[in-house]
């Protein structure tokens, strides 16, 4: 049967309050697996192993988009010998509200128990509903990599082609940070911004309430993204009186953007840090003399040390964001070499200093003298 991919995608009309994104990736995405049946036998022999279920007899399998779960639609549909896989496929947006329980009422009343519902989304953080599978893009991204290594034909440019499309719109797997790119970040070197900042948008859109981290419960906020001032990473509360950094800072050789300080190892390598940070200017007027903020100074500095794990301590002449916990980025991702164990060694390092932050009183009493700060006028 033959399956034309631009009737494929000029059919597929965007509905409201549905990301068009996700319409054209479903529908591109089921034309390939419509069209190279070899391929569509691969991924669904690999859904089947990481659902560990028996492998089936799929040789006369059928795709389908929208089809009509008795008025709820999901993205694809695949039906061989009485049994379905049901897929939601998302790409930045969340799931609606009950939108696979509805697709499972329905498919327990027509398959039975013959059935899987699989989702597909941008990050981990959208693996909410409890389907049987959940899948990021980036896991689709390494199937079809996979499948390209084994296969030498004329026709690996259409996947090749759809890999691109995955990672143009941000969600493929991560390439790791290379030491390569730290070395030669001082000598001129593009590359490490460009992948320090995709870093840390998928750090940003981690769930980030499984994290081991003690954020105070009335300051959370999805964390805020910044590139601002050599600082590239993520603010974690809701508190612009006083705020917490974590991240890196890229301060260019010979400027330090005001902080008055130079990288741990100087010019060979930028640093990991963790930065405290006061915005209003009530608070930065007065704070450096306030007993409590040295207090909190005095424990922290005390805790960084006793860690004795290679951590840097240092006040920066700088009132707007004067405390900074670093480490070189070198240090860091030492020994690291997938987007996975570099992506873990951030969140090790980051739970060790933020937690020793978060709980202490010090920081507490920090915060609330701050509140009371900015309401000097």
């Amino acid at each position: 049967m033959k399956h034309d991919l631009l009737i494929s995608l000029r059919k597929y009309r965007p509905r409201e309050g549905h990301d068009p994104l996700e319409n054209f990736i479903t529908e591109a995405f089921c034309w390939i697996l419509k069209s190279y049946g070899d391929f569509s036998i691969f991924f669904i022999d690999h859904l089947f192993e990481k659902m560990n279920v028996e492998k089936k007899d799929i040789e006369n399998h059928e795709w389908s988009t929208q089809a009509n779960f008795g008025g709820f639609f999901p993205d694809m549909l695949c039906e061989f010998n009485n049994f379905a896989l049901v897929f939601e496929n998302k790409a930045w947006a969340e799931l609606h509200h009950n939108q696979i329980e509805n697709y499972r009422a329905y498919a327990k009343k027509n398959y039975k128990e013959n059935y899987k519902i699989i989702l597909i989304t941008a990050t981990t953080k959208q693996h909410n509903q409890n389907p049987d599978l959940a899948l990021c893009w980036s896991d689709v991204y390494k199937i079809i990599q996979n499948w390209i290594a084994q296969e030498n034909n004329e026709n690996n440019f259409i996947f090749n082609d759809f890999l691109e499309l995955i990672k143009s719109e941000g969600m493929a797997p991560l390439a790791p940070i290379s030491q390569e790119s730290i070395e030669s970040y001082f000598d001129g070197g593009t590359e490490l911004k460009s992948q320090v900042i995709d870093f840390s948008n998928k750090i940003k859109n981690r769930d980030w309430s499984k994290a081991k981290v003690a954020l105070p419960s009335n300051k959370r906020q999805e964390p805020h993204l910044d590139k601002s001032e050599g600082r590239v990473g993520l603010y974690l509360l809701n508190d612009w009186n006083l705020n917490v950094f974590i991240g890196f800072l890229l301060l260019p050789e010979g400027n330090s953007y005001g902080y008055g300080i130079t990288s741990v190892l100087g010019t060979k390598s930028p640093d990991f840090c963790v930065i405290i940070s006061f915005f209003p200017e009530s608070i930065r007027k007065n704070y450096p003399e306030s007993e409590t903020y040295k207090a909190f100074v005095n424990i922290i500095e005390k805790q960084i040390k006793e860690l004795n794990q290679g951590w840097d301590f240092v006040i920066a002449p700088n009132k707007w964001h004067p405390i900074h916990i670093r480490k070189p980025m070198l240090e860091l991702f030492k020994g690291t070499m997938t987007p996975e164990e570099q992506d873990a060694r951030f969140m090790e390092s980051a739970e060790q200093i933020l937690n020793i932050i978060f709980k202490s009183d010090e920081f507490k009493d920090l915060n609330k003298e701050c509140i009371q700060l900015s309401e000097i006028q």
